[in-house]
């Protein structure tokens, strides 16, 4: 076996793996509609007053093009029927129904010789039979790509593409009487020959204003949008402006007042179509996002909100050999699903790292803007764009805690509002608060059992006073010195504003006699920024010749008076009572033994 060719073919099973694990990830809720052996092109959808969804398209599937569509009952699907029968091209149909009741079929024909006329069928909501197929144009010039819509005082407005004027335009007419009558056919661009405008798409926004979008070819093709008050047009507004293609768009409102543009485009690269939108909140635009993520060309979208306030999306996707139509309910949600500090507890102006998971749990494509806060202060704010599926975002937001004051703080993070969210319950996560504290113990007072020593015979304890000073729970260690000699260390846990005194036996056997100053200090803990109290420096012992009472380095006669005076031995006592000093044995008597020590070292000095 040729291990090379064995490692090209599992990288290759690995790669068509992650293909197929990464397409049908990205395209959940996608679902085929149409399944002929012909292509079906160019869907347009609607609900009629009786709840039912209806999607019409064009298909050659007869081995003519004619115009096909399949209704929705709110369980299932009535089938595929054929709506024209026509020898000639009958394509790019769009549907509404007026006011009266009827549903309106309007499309491109060409059976009245080589031009394109639009056409229109009709058909009331409870009737089995449509109305004759009859020309809504009558130009010599091609009038293709109709858009038809009810407004809501039941004007029918149509919009269709014409290159009567010796280039293409965006015509558009009215009618107030249910199609018994019609305007003029009147522009709604005219861009002379610079330009090459298609495809239009038309809606009503909760103001009333028309509002029509389309293709125009100048450099590229980009998406334009415009719209009528009633008394006059907009400037022509461009929505795109990718340097690659972007065609074929469709608009609707939805219920919370915001417009939705959907549109086809072959970014990034030039190569493969997928299906874009954008929304108009009222006030801004939001992002470009995608819909569809298909590794074949997914094409002529059309987008409508039910009654119900569910968005299908209806579109052409090149599946296999041949265009089907499919649909989805377009859902933009976006959750935090976690958010986790990295303590719970932090010195202050250390770091604190927080892990933000956000999951695009609808159907669309979505930009985002995250912000983290401490109460409510910002930590980091950063923009994003997630596609749906199953893998989430994960990022990391450090807040520098240097300057903040010391406290607990609650940890949140938030998604600005995401234009086309309705779901926004999970868009923010709190969690329990991080305390930024302080690390800083201090050493209040060193005190001294006793400041002359009699070395061999006793010894002085040490008291150190330490106090937790800081927030957190310490452990540390206490070290005593005489001089540079260390007398003694003890390590202990205090907590916060907690306070106790230790005892350091100084055992001064084989100390050498001297002058000692005494300090306690405690090494600087981690993050403790007050350092100036972690050492305290009092009194001062003298180590000397046992029996130097008076600490003049010698023993002799002088020595012997402070036992006459300080004479302790029950029931006699001295004129001074007892004293430490004179009890140069350290066992609580001055007595005849301490004289003797005298006695055993007089005349010695150091």
């Amino acid at each position: 076996m040729n291990p090379k060719r064995t490692l090209k073919s599992t990288a290759l099973i690995l790669s068509i793996i992650f293909m197929l694990v990464f397409e049908v990830t990205l395209s959940l809720g996608d679902t085929q509609l149409t399944s002929s052996v012909g292509n079906d092109w160019h869907p347009a959808i609607t609900q009629t007053s009786d709840n039912k969804i209806w999607v019409i398209w064009h298909s050659d599937r007869t081995g003519n093009t004619e115009i096909f569509y399949n209704v929705h009952n709110g369980t299932s699907w009535s089938g595929d029927t054929q709506l024209t029968t026509n020898a000639s091209v009958d394509a790019i149909p769009s549907i509404t129904q007026a006011s009266d009741g009827k549903i309106w079929v309007v499309w491109t024909s060409n059976r009245r010789g080589a031009h394109y006329d639009i056409f229109y069928k009709t058909k009331p909501l409870d009737a089995s039979s449509w109305s004759l197929e009859t020309p809504l144009t009558d130009d010599p010039n091609n009038d293709k790509h109709p858009s038809i819509t009810t407004a809501n005082d039941g004007r029918l407005w149509m919009f269709w593409e014409s290159n009567r004027t010796g280039h293409n335009d965006i015509f558009y007419k009215f009618s107030s009487d249910n199609g018994a009558s019609w305007s003029a056919d009147t522009n709604a661009t005219n861009t002379t020959d610079l330009y090459d405008d298609r495809e239009p798409s038309t809606a009503q926004d909760r103001d009333g204003k028309i509002w029509v979008v389309w293709s125009r070819l100048g450099s590229s093709w980009d998406i334009f949008y415009k719209t009528f008050d009633g008394v006059s047009w907009s400037a022509d507004t461009p929505l795109t402006s990718d340097l690659n293609s972007d065609a074929s768009p469709s608009i609707t409102r939805t219920s919370d007042g915001a417009i939705w543009v959907v549109w086809q485009s072959n970014r990034p690269d030039g190569q493969q179509s997928d299906i874009y939108y954008r929304i108009f909140s009222g006030a801004y635009w939001s992002s470009e996002n995608k819909l569809t993520w298909y590794m074949d060309t997914d094409a002529h979208p059309a987008i409508f909100q039910t009654a119900n306030q569910t968005i299908w999306l209806v579109w052409s996707v090149n599946k296999d050999t041949n265009f089907e139509i499919f649909y989805k309910f377009v859902v933009v949600d976006l959750a935090i699903k976690s958010v986790t500090p990295s303590a719970t507890s932090v010195p202050q102006g250390n770091l604190v790292n927080i892990t933000v998971v956000v999951r695009n749990e609808g159907t669309a494509g979505a930009t985002f803007t995250l912000t983290t806060y401490y109460n409510n202060s910002v930590i980091k704010t950063e923009t994003k764009t997630l596609i749906p599926g199953l893998i989430p975002y994960y990022t990391i937001h450090t807040w520098n805690t240097t300057g903040v004051t010391v406290g607990n703080y609650i940890i949140s993070a938030k998604l600005s509002p995401i234009p086309g969210e309705t779901d926004t319950t999970d868009n923010t996560y709190v969690v329990d608060p991080v305390t930024v504290g302080i690390h800083d113990v201090a050493v209040k007072n060193v005190t001294l059992s006793r400041s002359l020593v009699h070395r061999g015979y006793t010894m002085t304890e040490i008291y150190v006073e330490v106090r937790n000073e800081g927030t957190f729970t310490e452990i540390f260690t206490v070290t005593a010195y005489g001089n540079s000699t260390k007398i003694g260390k003890q390590t202990l846990t205090l907590y916060p504003n907690a306070n106790t005194t230790l005892t350091l036996a100084w055992d001064t056997q084989s100390v050498p006699y001297g002058y000692y100053t005494v300090r306690a200090e405690v090494s600087p803990l981690v993050g403790e920024s007050d350092t100036v109290d972690n050492s305290f420096t009092d009194g001062k012992v003298t180590i000397t010749i046992a029996g130097d009472i008076n600490a003049d380095r010698i023993v002799d006669g002088v020595d012997v008076t402070p036992i006459n005076a300080h004479w302790y031995d029950p029931p006699v006592v001295g004129l001074l009572g007892y004293d430490t000093n004179a009890d140069i044995n350290n066992d609580g008597r001055v007595d005849l033994f301490d004289a003797a020590v005298i006695n055993v070292n007089f005349d010695k000095s150091w």
